[in-house]
Formats: structure tokens, sequence, C-alpha cells
């Protein structure tokens, strides 16, 4: 059983998948716009990250998922949202398609879309090599960000990173996000979904995610989040959580 923490203890439950940069924490400033009488949530920590990194398994967006769903059988959570972030935004549609009758809500924040990424070489090569590089993690934290925000707090996500993944599960999990081709599986997607980017990310876009998206899912609300970049939930927390609570809202 993969660790999470928990909040909250009400009858609507959510899972808090996290991004390749992330772990257990990531979704942690979601406390200050939930009600914790009104919903329950898990913050998942993959194997080989956070509270699980000692924890041995394939590294790959099907595990993740799979891992989910037994967490929320230990749970006995019978129906549940999922929100992932970045790498997590794939893991999640998984979860959808293996379970569709027990997933209320999807909310993809900055997500990885069901298809291949498609890395040119250069760019490709960048994200192979940080998995044994703390300068390449910051490259790819700052970029995603529009080098907009300050270097202590990049800084310190790729310090978290270092410090709280193994490297052979950072590099594993790059090439399943990376190369994983998931369009078969999540098609015509019955699933209410919100979809959640940052104005200031220059890579997963509005558009990209109309691309993405828009075609696989029949009740569909792709927002943009002005001051943003890749990570919407630190940037910009509390106007992330109120899009948040309206989507498990409505």
């Amino acid at each position: 059983m993969i660790a999470y923490e928990k909040y909250g203890h009400g009858e609507h439950k959510i899972f808090g998948i996290h991004g390749w940069f992330g772990d257990e924490k990531t979704f942690k400033s979601l406390e200050l716009s939930l009600d914790p009488a009104e919903f329950e949530c898990v913050w998942l920590a993959h194997r080989g990250y956070g509270r699980s990194i000692d924890l041995a398994g394939r590294y790959d967006m099907a595990e993740m998922a799979s891992d989910a769903i037994a967490v929320a059988n230990h749970l006995n959570w019978s129906r549940f949202s999922v929100m992932g972030h970045s790498m997590g935004g794939k893991a999640i549609q998984l979860i959808a398609a293996s379970v569709p009758d027990r997933v209320r809500k999807l909310i993809a924040v900055s997500p990885v879309s069901a298809d291949p990424v498609p890395f040119d070489p250069a760019t490709r090569d960048l994200f192979e090599k940080a998995t044994d590089s703390a300068a390449c993690r910051k490259t790819i934290v700052d970029f995603s960000t529009s080098n907009l925000l300050s270097s202590a707090w990049v800084d310190g996500i790729v310090s978290a990173s270092v410090a709280g993944t193994k490297s052979e599960a950072f590099g594993a999990y790059m090439r399943s996000w990376a190369n994983d081709d998931f369009s078969n599986e999540i098609n015509d997607m019955e699933t209410d979904a919100l979809v959640l980017v940052g104005a200031q990310d220059p890579v997963i876009t509005a558009s990209v995610c109309e691309h993405g998206f828009r075609q696989r899912y029949r009740q569909l609300v792709i927002k943009e989040l002005q001051g943003s970049g890749h990570y919407p939930m630190d940037e910009v927390p509390l106007l992330f959580g109120a899009e948040v609570l309206k989507h498990l809202r409505s």
C-alpha cells in the first residue's frame, strides 16, 4: 500500500495525485479552501516519492492508477473525485477509464494528456538528464513558470524533489508520462472534467489542452488561471482553490 496524508472527514472523497516534481504535499494549499466537514482528501505519495520513497515498483502511469484504486478499496470509498497535477493529470485519466462508475469529478491541473509527448530531441535530452541533475531540474521548473518566480522558490521545489525522490523512479516516471499512449482508452468519457492551466505556463497551455482533452470528454471545462505558470496550487493557491471548490460542488 502506498503512503498518503489525509485531510477532512466529509462525505465527498477526493484523491490528490502529484506530478513529477511533487509528493504528498502537492495539494496541501487546498486545505485553505476546502471545508473538512464537507470533504475528505487523501494526498497520495506514489512509489519512489515522499513517504513512499522506499516502495519499489514499475514507476509508471498504470501503476499510479492501480495504486490509487487500491487505496480507495482499502478506505472503502465507493465513489470519489480525482485530481492530478502534471504527470498526475495523465494518471487520473486512467483511473476514470478503469472505474468510471466510481469517479465523481476529474480535475486535471497543468496536465499531460493521454497522448505521447511530442518532445524535440534537445528538450527530451534535458528531461532525461534531470534524473541525475539538479541543474536540469531547475531549468525545467524555471522555464515552466516563464522565469517569473524567485530563485528561492524554484530552488526549494528542486531541493525537495532531489531529496524526496528515488532517482530510478524519477527517470522511469518521466519515460512513462512522456511515452505512454492511452489515446484509445481515454475516449468519449462521461466523467465531469475540469482542466486548470496557468496563463504563464509556456508548454501546457489552454490550446494544448483543447487538443488533448476536448474530443475525449463529453463534459469538459478548460479554465486558464491568470498569474500562474505550471504550479497554480503554489502560485495562486486561493484562486486555484476557489475553482476546484466550484467544480466539486457543481
